[in-house]
């Protein structure tokens, strides 16, 4: 017996290199023109791992590429490597892949590769197992006409390609109308209309959608029907026709964006008259309102808001929409006045004009949102409100002019008290922004009729009570010492300026401007306190002489320009007010400023009649004795109820 013995020979200086110098993969050569970093053995390549044959797979490149070493796979951004044959590979068979309107017969991993490319969504149907099947599936989104048998006819829907396909015998045809004559159906041209996306369409006697509404291209004599109009009712088609902004009832391609829109025609809508066919019209999104009531009205656009002249609130109030801050001086100089807007049972309302309609949007009760309006848009000409909140409860924590009158404006500073009661002005310096309270600037509202209510705990902060020290005669009573108010003139002898010396500007017309020099007059009071008053601040009024007006602790009349405060006496610190006006004006804003407190006449809502009672001051009468303790039972007289001044009533004066 024979035997053959078959040697596979190498010679002694050939490797197999993974990748030779030149460039070359799995090649035998000499080991100095091995690459070091790709693999070197002395043996066959297919001896080796690192040249063993496999399928590539890259996601960069979406390929699948088969009899490929390892190693040149392996060296390949974003490429794995698999031992397995391309035809085992499921990511590496062929199949349906759809993206967007289009389709294509290509791998898993190209499929991949095609969202990766173009961002975008893909559905990778790997049942499809021909080309020609995966195109059919492409743009399921086409419309066209789906013709299929029904009761023995042949009828059509307008539908896209996949409706369809889900249709049994659907036959679909892209681009084509169900009243095409090519395609035979049951389906003819009609004057019927409808709405559809906001444009009016054509309907087919099957109810099918036909193209956009256009008068020119239906007449009810077919006969007379030119090409074009053949044309418009067999193939989808662009409208012809345009709108935009104006009122149409010849042309159904509505402009939402100019301010029409399709609606069924009736005599209210504004500026456009029936349709010759159907029922339908592109209307004017517009609105006409009577926001003033004077009878005549306005033309609002589609989108706009505004605020409703509500009664019992102050309206159009004009802020910048990004900072809130007012437009005009003017609107601030209108809100001061809190007995004019913000009345009991008023609330601020926002309307819009919506297709046509005006559409009410109601503020939250109590004014705790209130409207204001701005301007927008490239020309500042198109009108936009807001219902914006109230911020009232963050102005009764603020103690100082500057923070309280900060933008955006929802609080005011009224000089006069605080809500701590002290008096933080010094003998040589007025301190406005601190002296006085920071209320809403838009009173807010209350159940005031409820004890119990948050109102009436609120409304207690407006309560004030105030002692004013004046010294009577012997004899004199005290409807005797209020005989005669001050009046300012040459009579030195006048009680209300002679004897007053304690917060004097509580008795009714004292300290009223003053044509005459003899009393207490800006050149006295510049003097009197050291002659660094506030520019500006005092005028001649009528006030009193007394020392005690200026010196702790002191009666004594003034002589001259001093007040010539006795020894180890400070002089006093100045007097929160100098009138009976400003002290009146500065309580009744400050109760009707904080919410349904005060008397306002022009409440109207709530309750019809608000009664003047709401806001009393009294004034309560007490005989003291030498050192200030009461020496009669005190006598208490209402002076003042709502505006009311009841001081000419018959025994008070």
């Amino acid at each position: 017996m024979f035997f053959i013995l078959a040697l596979a020979f190498v010679s002694s200086s050939e490797v197999c290199c993974g990748k030779v110098k030149d460039g070359a993969w799995c090649q035998m050569a000499d080991s100095s023109e091995c690459e070091p970093d790709f693999g070197m053995a002395p043996t066959s390549c297919e001896q080796t791992t690192y040249c063993k044959l496999g399928t590539c797979i890259s996601e960069n490149k979406g390929t699948c590429m088969q009899n490929t070493p390892k190693v040149l796979c392996e060296h390949q951004d974003g490429a794995y490597w698999d031992f397995h044959g391309i035809d085992e590979l499921p990511m590496c068979q062929n199949g349906c892949c759809l993206f967007g309107e289009d389709a294509a017969f290509v791998s898993l991993t190209e499929c991949k590769q095609i969202a990766y490319d173009y961002g975008i969504e893909i559905i990778f149907q790997n049942t499809v197992t021909d080309e020609f099947s995966c195109y059919e599936l492409a743009a399921p989104n086409e419309e066209g006409a789906c013709v299929f048998e029904e009761d023995y006819f042949s009828t059509c829907r307008r539908m896209t390609k996949e409706e369809c396909n889900a249709v049994s015998g659907g036959d679909f045809n892209p681009g084509y109308l169900c009243t095409a004559p090519q395609l035979e159906t049951n389906c003819a041209p009609t004057e019927n209309t409808g709405c559809y996306k906001d444009k009016i369409y054509f309907l087919d006697s099957c109810g099918n959608l036909a193209n956009i509404y256009d008068e020119t291209k239906f007449t009810k004599n077919e006969e007379t029907w030119n090409a074009n109009m053949r044309d418009y009712w067999t193939y989808i088609k662009d409208p012809e026709c345009v709108v935009g902004g104006v009122p149409s009832n010849s042309c159904g391609n509505c402009d939402l964006i100019e301010g029409t829109i399709c609606k069924e025609y009736d005599s209210s809508l504004i500026n456009v008259n029936s349709p010759d066919y159907g029922d339908y019209v592109c209307a004017d999104m517009g609105c006409y309102y009577d926001t003033d009531g004077d009878g005549d009205e306005e033309y609002y656009q589609h989108g706009e808001a505004w605020c409703a002249e509500s009664e019992g609130v102050f309206y159009h109030i004009q802020v910048d929409p990004n900072t809130l801050e007012f437009m005009s001086d003017n609107f601030l100089k209108q809100l001061e006045n809190q007995s004019n807007y913000n009345l009991p049972g008023g609330r601020y309302y926002k309307l819009m004009c919506f297709d046509g309609e005006v559409i009410v949007e109601p503020c939250k009760d109590y004014r705790n949102e209130i409207c204001m309006e701005y301007l927008w848009g490239e020309n500042e000409d198109f009108k936009g409100a807001e219902c914006i909140s109230n911020l009232w409860r963050d102005c009764l924590s603020i103690t100082n002019q500057d923070s309280c009158e900060s933008e955006p404006r929802f609080c005011k500073w009224i000089e006069g008290y605080r809500f701590d009661g002290t008096n933080v002005r010094t003998s040589d310096e007025l301190k406005s922004d601190e002296q006085g309270s920071c209320v809403p600037l838009y009173s807010p509202g209350f159940d005031f009729w409820a004890p119990e209510s948050t109102g009436s705990e609120i409304c207690a902060l407006a309560t004030v009570m105030e002692a004013a020290v004046y010294e009577t005669n012997f004899i004199g009573a005290k409807r005797d010492n209020f005989e005669d108010q001050p009046t300012c003139d040459t009579n030195m002898n006048n009680d209300a300026v002679q004897r007053c010396f304690q917060n004097c500007y509580v008795i009714p017309d004292y300290g009223r401007e003053s044509e005459s020099k003899d009393y207490m007059t800006r050149d006295k009071m510049v003097s009197i306190h050291d002659g660094n008053p506030v520019e500006g601040i005092f005028e001649d009024y009528c006030i009193s002489d007394r020392r005690g007006y200026y010196c702790e602790g002191s009666t004594g009349e003034v002589k001259g320009h001093s007040p010539n405060c006795a020894d180890g006496k400070k002089k006093a610190k100045y007097p929160i007010f100098f009138t009976h006006e400003e002290w009146l004006d500065s309580i009744r804003e400050r109760a009707r400023s904080l919410g349904d407190c005060g008397y306002k006449a022009g409440a109207f809502v709530a309750l019809a009649d608000v009664d003047p009672e709401l806001e009393i001051v009294s004034a309560i009468f007490q005989k003291l004795k030498q050192k200030g303790s009461v020496k009669e039972e005190s006598e208490s007289e209402k002076i003042y109820v709502g505006d009311e001044y009841l001081g000419d009533i018959e025994g008070y004066r």
